[in-house]
């Protein structure tokens, strides 16, 4: 909290019941502790209790370059008097140190900066610090007041109602102090004079709870806002109760979804496709994440892509995705053999075995000549463990596109029907020396000669309605 109002000035002390000085003895140090003239330091070797007189200071710095170390000890003072004036005074002096002390009892204020406004005219005090020290006085742990300049109150506890009391004084720096424990923080006197001080790390008695805006979710130590005051801001302030919050959850939920998945349907529409999505989060623990398609719903031919959501508790939200694929492949459509009207009966010709290879001539196919009537049926088939195939044509001339079984595997077969009466060559397309030949022929015409040439082998061809006789010529 910051108070502003106006201050008078201290009132000159009559009397001191010590004075620190810089002579061969300290001034009265030798009383209250010893002296070290190289670094002009006092250090107090023992609890030092005092009775407080009305307007009178207990220590006085009298001298510049002066280090008033209380060693830890307590000074203490009792009075049942009015009175203003501080325990310790730093007044009209630079460069000094007040460190180290536990100041408590009925003292106004604990240390008081500032300048003499007595017969040694208006001499400012600049550059001294106040450090180190716990206090618990009346009114006020420090003050600052007029023609006090670049003073240093740092790493102070204070327990007294105000930490530290400012009037007319100039850039002074407070940093690191603990002001928890006081009413408010700061009080200012005389503003209109007060140019921007130095505030930095410090704990204040209302700035220090999540209540009061202080957060610190980087778990640094400091409030996360500035503690705010109409002569200036405390950009870092400490935090107290804030140390003990967790830390904001910052961290997102971890969501495992499946591999992409692919199915079979059973038929041409969908099918039901099942899975597992989960999710787990560092604070919240178990999380039931939410899919655009869930589980066991039916997915349509073809991709679906799945999305998954889950959010923590904090609001943190995390997704991801996978694909969902259903194939369907038609049925093979039923093939009938076609029904040969008119036939008057079938006749079957066989690869020879081995025919896949050189040597079969001239019987690779078996019978090498059928001799047919028009509109029968020749069936070819395979019984070779090789894949044939048997194309009209010859292997000179290539196929003359009159059929075409196309690859045909063992235990294949393949139909045909010759209309036309003639002769009809044909071969393998695999295994070229693989030849042979039907002859279509006419039962109701007259008997017939004619020849046919295999392999370079002619034969004479005779036949009537009864049957062929197949002579060889060469």
């Amino acid at each position: 909290m910051v108070v502003l109002f106006a201050i008078g000035l201290y009132a000159v002390p009559n009397a001191f019941a010590y004075t620190i000085s810089d002579d061969a003895t300290g001034g009265d140090c030798s009383t209250i502790g010893t002296w070290d003239s190289g670094s002009n330091t006092c250090t107090l070797t023992s609890n030092l209790d005092v009775v407080i007189e009305e307007d009178n200071s207990n220590i006085q710095i009298t001298s510049d370059n002066i280090t008033l170390d209380g060693n830890g000890f307590t000074l203490a003072g009792t009075s049942g008097v009015s009175h203003h004036t501080p325990a310790i005074m730093v007044f009209s002096v630079h460069n000094t140190i007040v460190k180290n002390f536990v100041v408590e009892g009925e003292f106004s204020k604990c240390i008081g900066v500032g300048w003499d406004l007595g017969g040694g005219g208006q001499v400012k005090s600049t550059f001294n610090v106040v450090k180190d020290n716990t206090l618990n006085c009346k009114d006020a742990g420090v003050s600052i007041s007029t023609g006090a300049e670049n003073t240093t109150v740092q790493n102070n506890s204070v327990n007294s109602p105000t930490g530290v009391i400012v009037s007319s004084a100039y850039v002074n720096e407070i940093i690191d102090n603990d002001f928890s424990n006081t009413n408010e923080g700061i009080r200012f006197g005389a503003i209109h004079n007060i140019p921007v001080h130095i505030f930095s790390g410090n704990i204040w008695s209302d700035f220090d709870e999540p209540d009061d805006g202080c957060y610190d979710d980087n778990s640094n130590g400091f409030c996360d806002d500035p503690y705010v005051f109409s002569v200036g801001q405390d950009d870092t302030p400490k935090c107290t109760i804030c140390e003990l919050q967790p830390p904001a959850d910052v961290i997102f939920p971890v969501i495992i979804v499946p591999n992409n998945i692919t199915i079979q349907a059973t038929n041409s529409t969908s099918s039901s496709v099942t899975f597992s999505v989960t999710a787990t989060d560092d604070t919240d623990g178990n999380l039931n994440p939410s899919c655009t398609q869930s589980s066991g719903s039916n997915f349509p031919i073809g991709t679906t892509t799945v999305t998954c959501t889950v959010a923590d508790v904090a609001g943190n939200s995390s997704s991801k995705s996978f694909t969902v694929t259903v194939l369907y492949d038609e049925p093979e459509p039923t093939v009938e053999e076609p029904i040969i009207e008119n036939a008057i009966s079938t006749t079957t010709i066989q690869n020879a075995q081995g025919s896949s290879v050189p040597g079969c001539e001239p019987d690779c196919y078996i019978p090498r000549i059928a001799s047919v009537e028009h509109n029968d049926v020749v069936t070819f088939e395979n019984n070779d463990s090789a894949a044939h195939t048997t194309t009209s044509g010859t292997p000179s001339d290539g196929p003359n596109g009159i059929w075409d079984s196309s690859l045909m595997m063992k235990g294949q077969s393949f139909s045909i029907r010759l209309s036309d009466v003639g002769e009809y060559p044909y071969f393998c397309l695999v295994h070229p020396w693989m030849i042979g030949t039907i002859l279509v022929v006419d039962g109701e015409r007259v008997p017939q000669t004619g020849f046919v040439s295999v392999n370079e082998s002619v034969y004479e061809i005779q036949y009537n309605s009864q049957n062929v006789e197949i002579n060889s010529i060469t």
